[in-house]
């Protein structure tokens, strides 16, 4: 799924709902398990693990495995898969007409306190704060590594809901420090490249 955008579990879960499947509970906490109605050529239950949230750590993994297995029962290109699932409509409502940091200055703004990058992905980073939640949990955030995806808008609102409870800051607070964060220069010709690409996410949002 290099550079494509990925679609979020909500969106999977109403497209899998809709299309044969259903919801059963799971020995994962962090992931949702969803049942084919027929079974495979040998007699077997075809599951999918859906995960819960866009922060569990190799999510656009687990999307692409979906992806994979839906496509075959369907004889569909992969392509067609994602579009579909991209095309949901959802109930999330977007951070009303105010703009959005770019992607460089959510991830310095994160390393500046106590979050560490764990792992990159071709859409986006996965950071972990320094310390766990009171459960004795990892608390993670995934940053998408392009403003311009369509998805954009949601995944730094997820971030800003996730920094606003950990730090119990308002996410007006949060975000307004987002954005005025003062970002360090790219360090190589990759990252050069990616933040030359025009920055939607700067302008209000319709």
């Amino acid at each position: 799924m290099t550079g494509l955008q990925i679609p979020y579990p909500d969106q999977i879960r109403a497209y899998l709902t809709a299309r044969n499947w259903r919801e059963e509970t799971p020995h994962d906490p962090e992931n949702g398990m969803f049942v084919f109605g027929e079974l495979s050529d040998d007699g077997l239950p075809i599951t999918l693990y859906v995960p819960d949230s866009i922060k569990i750590l190799f999510y656009p993994l687990r999307v692409s495995e979906v992806i994979d297995t839906v496509s075959a029962i369907e004889g569909r290109s992969k392509d067609a898969i994602r579009t579909d699932l991209l095309s949901i409509k959802t109930e999330f409502v977007p951070l009303s007409n105010k703009p959005l940091p770019t992607p460089r200055q959510v991830r310095d703004y994160l390393r500046a306190r106590g979050w560490q990058q764990i792992e990159v992905f071709p859409t986006g980073r996965t950071f972990e704060f320094e310390r766990l939640s009171d459960d004795g949990q990892p608390i993670t955030v995934f940053v998408p590594g392009l403003a311009v995806y369509e998805d954009y808008p949601r995944g730094v609102s997820d971030v800003i809901d996730t920094v606003s409870a950990v730090e119990r800051r308002s996410k007006d607070a949060v975000r307004a420090d987002l954005l005025a964060t003062n970002t360090a220069p790219a360090t190589s010709p990759d990252a050069t490249k990616a933040e030359s690409v025009p920055d939607a996410a700067t302008q209000p949002l319709a």
